[in-house]
């Protein structure tokens, strides 16, 4: 039996990411609820999670999530000199797949397993517990997330015989790029005091769990900061902007 050929890959890749397009979009988009404060952020996400945690609804995201990385991977084996546009592309792709599992796991496992919902002062709560691998993360998940879709909305469009504005595609990009880094910006007290994330219920699982130790407090500027571990690989994510709460 022969394999699919790269037309038929491209092809089947355009399709997924289509279906999972209108999650990304909205849930880039909600996330800058987190502006006006932590009890509007909580409401807002809790609001959508009606909607995109419906069983059905997680189980057609989680296929069309997975099958796309598999494909992207499939697509990449073999292939040579790209573009410059197609090497942006798949340095975001890259990027996302590389981290996808365990902001997944973070956020929705939390809640899946055992009932705590990351929300706005758990997504705080990492920003302060390892700034120094969290907020260049979270900025650069939600910029990516962005980003490729951008790119590849135009080429999966193209594959679905349909067409759109590059304007008007990019101009999305741009604020739904906006709206992750204000996000991150918010939940990280850029803007007004997020309180003692500490003391939140996900700062709790993460120290019951054995992730964060049991003295972990904010740290505020001029405190030594704690290194980045394999335990905080484990937990890889959440984070404004871009996590599934």
């Amino acid at each position: 039996m022969n394999a699919p050929n790269t037309n038929t890959l491209a092809r089947w890749q355009a399709w997924t990411s289509l279906v999972f397009l209108p999650f990304l979009v909205v849930h880039l988009s909600t996330q800058v609820s987190a502006v006006f404060g932590p009890s509007t952020y909580d409401s807002v996400q809790a609001a959508v999670r009606v909607v995109y945690q419906w069983a059905p609804v997680e189980v057609v995201l989680l296929a069309a999530l997975s099958s796309h990385l598999v494909l992207g991977l499939m697509r990449l084996v073999g292939r040579r000199a790209l573009q410059p546009r197609a090497k942006l592309l798949s340095a975001t792709g890259a990027f996302l797949a590389l981290v996808m599992f365990g902001h997944v796991v973070a956020t929705r496992g939390a809640s899946l397993f055992y009932g705590v919902f990351p929300g706005f002062t758990g997504h705080a709560f990492t920003l302060r517990w390892v700034p120094a691998y969290f907020w260049p993360y979270c900025l650069l998940l939600g910029i990516s997330g962005a980003v490729h879709a951008a790119l590849g909305v135009r080429l999966a469009l193209a594959w679905a015989s349909l067409s759109v504005a590059p304007r008007l595609v990019w101009t999305v990009a741009v604020v739904l790029a906006l709206c992750s880094t204000l996000t991150v910006l918010a939940v990280g007290g850029a803007f007004f005091d997020v309180g003692a994330v500490d003391q939140s219920a996900y700062a709790e699982l993460l120290r019951r769990l054995g992730l964060a130790a049991a003295s972990t407090t904010a740290p505020r500027l001029g405190q030594p900061r704690p290194r980045v571990g394999p335990q905080v690989l484990l937990a890889c994510s959440e984070g404004g902007s871009t996590s599934m709460p």
